[in-house]
């Protein structure tokens, strides 16, 4: 009986992450986008790619469940969305940013401080669904982002922004890092 139930937990756990594997999205997610693009200069577009690079690196410090370097790159992501000029914006541009930015730069701000990385997730979870929603509108980008989802997150799902098709889960780190999958090419 004491062998059966940690097999038993595996097994659950792997049937509810679903495939560790990527699963593809169907041709009609990866092309329709559920948010309307809008238009940027050139200058708000490079500001804007540097908060989705300190993005990025964010992500990483809390696939590797780091929680001293996630409060530093959760820093520099505030700080760069902070620096963001929207002056040159047209009102749907900008109304996204005053919104989904904003929300992204405070959520971002009570992760700095927090020693705890579940709570830093869960403030990351704030940041990703507005960088969602922003690279959406902002887009098109150089290279394919990758949005993934991990069905386990707090007794729901929560989705992410990834450079790398890869699945390396932000939520879990190395408890479930392979879970998830990729639900959009953006």
């Amino acid at each position: 009986m004491k062998n059966l139930i940690p097999a038993l937990l595996t097994v659950v756990l792997f049937t509810a992450c679903g495939n560790t594997t990527q699963q593809q999205p169907s041709a009609e997610t990866a092309s329709e986008p559920t948010t309307a693009r809008v238009e940027t200069s050139d200058a708000f577009k490079s500001s804007f790619d540097a908060t989705l690079d300190a993005y990025f690196q964010l992500k990483d410090a809390l696939v590797e469940t780091d929680a001293a370097t996630a409060g530093e790159l959760a820093a520099e992501l505030a700080s760069r969305i902070e620096s963001v000029s929207t002056g040159d914006l047209n009102a749907d541009a900008a109304a996204l940013w005053n919104g989904q930015g904003v929300q992204a730069g405070q959520a971002a701000a009570l992760i700095v401080d927090e020693a705890d990385v579940e709570t830093q997730r869960l403030h990351f979870e704030t940041v990703s669904n507005a960088y969602i929603e922003m690279v959406k509108a902002y887009g098109p980008f150089e290279n394919v982002i990758y949005r993934q989802t991990c069905p386990m997150v707090r007794g729901g799902s929560a989705d992410w922004l990834s450079k790398e098709e890869r699945v390396m889960n932000p939520y879990h780190g190395d408890r479930m890092l392979n879970c998830g999958s990729v639900v959009e090419r953006i």
